[in-house]
């Protein structure tokens, strides 16, 4: 990609460096906010009271930077992040990947919303990010952009194209590549504002590539579709894993799958409330489906599974409002890991008083959690990867310095 590199240099002179800015302060990248050009943070910090063998390294410290971040392996198998920047009302969609010596960032769209965006690599290794953007609406419960927009990186630039742009279209989406190579988007469909329903009761939607057009499908109407996650399956049909409308005190965890007769409805827990960020969904390597959410009802992280027709729930950790902003990958054994925001030592509902970044792993006897970091109020908005060697990757934003993070486990 076409950006400055501030910072390049060795692995083992990164933690030096880090070990050397920890007790002085640490500077912020050269330009202004929305600029996004440049390199990012490469130091790492060395880990404080911590389990195990983390590095903890800042991605990008350039203005309020991390919000609603999404982490994927690049085609080099290298982590790259899609991420929010926050200044005032106006936000940035950045995207960073790791080159093997440092973080190259650059800025991909300006809006005036913060929707989610999604990131997925297509079939050549490249980002495909989707997004809210386009024109603004003139209704007056939405002023904003109100399109569904693809940035793909085409080895130069980011070329942009309308997925949708009937109505006010395409919050919380998420993007993913069948195996033939044809895109698909999940998203939320926040209706015309013809009426106090039309509003509330908002659609779970998705669209897919043909390869030359795009088609849209209602897939739940008045369904809800908060906080989409795409998968597709080992038959390459389209899963994807939600939340509901609001119902009283309840906002349930839903999953959408297509068969070969159509869209089949999913109630995964119809009595947990979802809560923003914290819902995420992969296929899992025996064939079925995991989903790992945070219940703002009972303050717990929970994880369900599904196999031959039946969801499995249960409880990963469960001590006051633990599981905010989880994400869900698996192991090279199969097993779920989750990272996700610890909020147990705090004693106001908001987390003022600090939150912890943490990371859970079902073994053979359970599930066995760790705490990698602690400092201030951080590990917000997580997402994990795990390689096929067993190595960890947790993006995560830290509210505290406002800064994007990475944690790595080797």
């Amino acid at each position: 990609m076409a950006m400055q590199n501030f910072l390049k240099v060795p692995y083992a002179s990164l933690i030096l460096v880090g070990m050397l800015l920890s007790s002085c302060g640490t500077g912020s990248l050269t330009g202004e906010v929305g600029d996004g050009t440049g390199g990012g943070g490469g130091y790492v910090i060395p880990g404080g009271d911590i389990a195990g063998d983390w590095d903890i390294q800042v991605v990008d410290d350039n203005g309020n930077v991390g919000k609603l971040n999404k982490l994927r392996f690049n085609g080099q198998g290298q982590p790259s992040i899609a991420y929010f920047v926050v200044s005032g009302t106006v936000y940035w969609i950045r995207y960073a990947a790791y080159d093997g010596w440092t973080w190259e960032i650059d800025t991909v769209h300006e809006t005036d919303t913060m929707t989610g965006c999604g990131l997925t690599m297509d079939p050549t290794g490249s980002p495909v990010l989707a997004y809210v953007g386009g024109e603004r609406t003139p209704l007056y419960y939405w002023p904003f952009q109100s399109d569904l927009l693809m940035a793909s990186w085409t080895g130069a630039d980011w070329a942009t194209e309308a997925v949708d742009e009937e109505g006010v279209v395409g919050l919380w989406p998420s993007v993913a590549f069948d195996r033939f190579g044809l895109a698909g988007v999940s998203y939320q469909d926040l209706g015309t504002g013809i009426d106090y329903n039309d509003f509330h009761l908002r659609d779970l939607k998705y669209a897919y590539s043909t390869g030359g057009a795009w088609v849209t499908e209602t897939v739940d109407l008045d369904g809800g579709g908060y906080y989409t996650d795409l998968l597709f399956d080992e038959d390459d049909q389209p899963g994807i894993a939600y939340c509901g409308n609001m119902d009283d005190d309840h906002q349930s965890v839903k999953f959408a799958h297509r068969g070969d007769f159509g869209w089949e409805i999913h109630s995964v827990d119809s009595m947990a409330e979802c809560s923003e960020g914290s819902l995420s969904a992969r296929s899992t390597p025996g064939g079925g489906f995991g989903i790992a959410y945070y219940d703002e009802q009972f303050e717990d992280l929970r994880y369900a599974s599904y196999m031959s027709g039946i969801w499995v729930r249960e409880t990963v950790e469960s001590h006051n409002q633990v599981g905010k902003y989880c994400s869900l990958a698996y192991g090279p054994d199969g097993q779920p890991v989750i990272s996700y925001y610890y909020c147990g030592r705090s004693t106001d509902d908001d987390c003022q008083g600090g939150g912890d970044l943490r990371v859970a792993q079902r073994t053979q006897t359970g599930w066995e959690t760790v705490t990698v970091e602690t400092e201030g109020n951080t590990g917000l908005f997580t997402s994990i990867e795990v390689s096929n060697t067993g190595t960890i990757y947790v993006s995560y934003y830290d509210q505290s310095n406002q800064t994007l993070k990475m944690a790595v486990h080797r």
